[in-house]
């Protein structure tokens, strides 16, 4: 597990499998913060980062243009209090990418993991 900086723990990045080349599940939560675009062009560069390692055949404008879209909807899907969140999510290969918002927080967490067990 990791996080890009501690003061704030903009980024956290959790690798889950038998060693960080070859993992199982990759989470990043992120802070959105509205009213600090060079942190949410930060966590993006990190998004890109990774993403481009998991899914090196995904191009990279598609890449971030499904990361905005998908903040955009979410943004406006409308839930009752106390209900979960709704998340999206997009299947590549043997892989699967979930993206949820946590409004409260002005966060969102990706998850990304193969759609097999390990072996």
């Amino acid at each position: 597990m990791g996080q890009t900086d501690k003061t704030k723990a903009l980024t956290i990045v959790e690798l889950i499998g038998e060693d960080a080349t070859h993992p199982y599940r990759v989470s990043l939560f992120m802070l959105m913060p509205k009213d600090d675009p060079a942190l949410v062009l930060g966590n993006m560069s990190v998004y890109g980062a990774i993403t481009k390692n998991i899914f090196p055949e995904w191009a990279g404008s598609d890449r971030l243009g499904w990361l905005t879209e998908s903040v955009q909807q979410l943004q406006e899907t409308k839930t009752e209090e106390g209900s979960p969140a709704p998340a999206l999510e997009k299947i590549l290969e043997d892989k699967v990418i979930r993206i949820s918002l946590v409004k409260a927080m002005g966060a969102i967490t990706i998850t990304i993991e193969h759609t097999a067990a390990p072996q």
